[in-house]
């Protein structure tokens, strides 16, 4: 993959965020395949070796779901995932999260520098938001 590509997944990854209205396991699979892929790659073989098995198709679908689920950091959900995926790949980042106001929308912001927040339906997506847009701008 180049790293052209690379960026077009991570502004489409970006996209699907700011759609979310709350927790979506397909979206934390990409977001730790795209942070973490020597560990994606090795829960990926493990999910087909567990399709490989003689289950039937709904068995073979819970097997690999059930995985991911002990697997994947549940980003688009947890704070604490999402702090953790922070100070890992942003050291020296600071972070926030927060609102205005009784009423308004969640933000979210991830820098050095004050920059503008990134508004999300919940406080873990706009953080999730923020930190993708920051690796973004890190790696542009």
């Amino acid at each position: 993959m180049t790293e052209r590509d690379r960026m077009a997944e991570l502004d489409a990854l970006i996209s699907r965020v700011r759609e979310l209205e709350g927790q979506n396991s397909e979206v934390n699979r990409l977001v730790w395949k795209r942070v973490s892929p020597q560990t994606y790659v090795r829960y990926e073989s493990n999910a087909k070796a567990m399709t490989n098995r003689a289950l039937s198709a709904a068995e073979k679908i819970a097997a690999v779901e059930k995985s991911m689920r002990r697997s994947s950091p549940n980003y688009t959900a947890s704070l604490d995932a999402t702090i953790s995926l922070i100070e890992r790949e942003l050291p020296g980042f600071s972070w926030r999260v927060g609102t205005d106001g009784p009423g308004d929308a969640p933000f979210g912001w991830v820098g050095r520098d004050d920059e503008v927040g990134h508004l999300a339906a919940t406080p873990a997506l706009a953080l999730l938001l923020a930190f993708l847009t920051a690796i973004k701008d890190r790696d542009a």
